[in-house]
C-alpha cells in the first residue's frame, strides 16, 4: 500500500506524463503541470528538483512498472510459449502507452540524456534478462531449440521496438504488432 507522499508523487508524474505528452518537453510548464494535478507549483518542487528531473522520472517510473508487470507474467506457470506471448503483450502496451513521451527524448539536450544512460543501460539490461529467462525456460522444456537465450531476448526486444516503429509514426494495433513479433520471432520469414 503506497504512503500518502507516495501517492502525491504518483498524482504529480502522471499530470506531468499528461502535459509532457501534450505539449512537448520545452513547451511544458510546471504551472501546467500543477495545474493537472491540482496542486501548487511548490508541492511539485518538494519531490523534484526541477522539469528535467520530473522528466526523467516519469520514464523511471514506468519502466520500474513494466519490470514488475514482466516478472509477473514470467512468474506464472504456464507453457514457454504463453509466458513469452504474455512478456511481449506487456512490452507492446508499455511501448504504446509511453510513445508520447520517448518521442520527446530528442527534445532534451544530448548532455542530459548522456547523464542517464546508467539508468537507461541498467533498465534494458534487466528487461533483456527477464526475457532472457522466459526465453531460457522454453529451451530447457523442449518448447523452443537450444540457442543462446541472451542474445534471442535482445533480439526480441529489438524487434518488438522495431515492429513498432519510430516515435512519430503510426504504428500497427496491438494485437497485429505482438502477432508480428512473435510469428517473426518464433517462426522466422522462411516459407512454410
Amino acid at each position: 500500500m503506497r504512503t500518502l507522499q507516495e501517492n502525491k508523487r504518483r498524482q504529480i508524474l502522471d499530470a506531468a506524463a499528461t502535459v509532457f505528452a501534450a505539449k512537448g518537453f520545452h513547451q511544458a510548464l510546471m504551472d501546467d503541470v500543477a495545474a493537472r494535478a491540482g496542486i501548487g507549483k511548490g508541492t511539485i518542487y518538494r519531490y523534484f528538483s526541477d522539469k528535467e528531473e520530473l522528466f526523467f522520472s516519469i520514464l523511471d517510473a514506468g519502466m520500474d512498472d513494466l519490470l514488475a508487470q514482466l516478472q509477473a507474467a514470467a512468474g506464472i506457470k504456464q507453457p514457454p510459449e504463453r509466458s513469452l506471448r504474455a512478456m511481449v503483450h506487456t512490452l507492446v502496451d508499455f511501448m504504446l502507452r509511453n510513445r508520447p513521451l520517448i518521442r520527446l527524448l530528442p527534445e532534451i539536450e544530448h548532455d542530459r540524456v548522456r547523464k542517464r544512460t546508467d539508468v537507461i543501460h541498467r533498465h534494458n539490461k534487466a528487461l533483456v534478462a527477464l526475457m532472457e529467462r522466459g526465453i531460457a525456460a522454453g529451451i530447457k522444456t523442449g518448447a523452443f531449440r537450444d540457442g543462446d537465450a541472451h542474445t534471442w531476448a535482445r533480439m526480441l526486444t529489438m524487434l518488438t521496438r522495431t515492429v513498432l516503429g519510430p516515435p512519430g509514426t503510426r504504428p500497427p494495433s496491438r494485437n497485429r504488432a505482438v502477432g508480428t513479433v512473435l510469428d517473426v520471432f518464433l517462426h522466422g520469414i522462411a516459407k512454410r
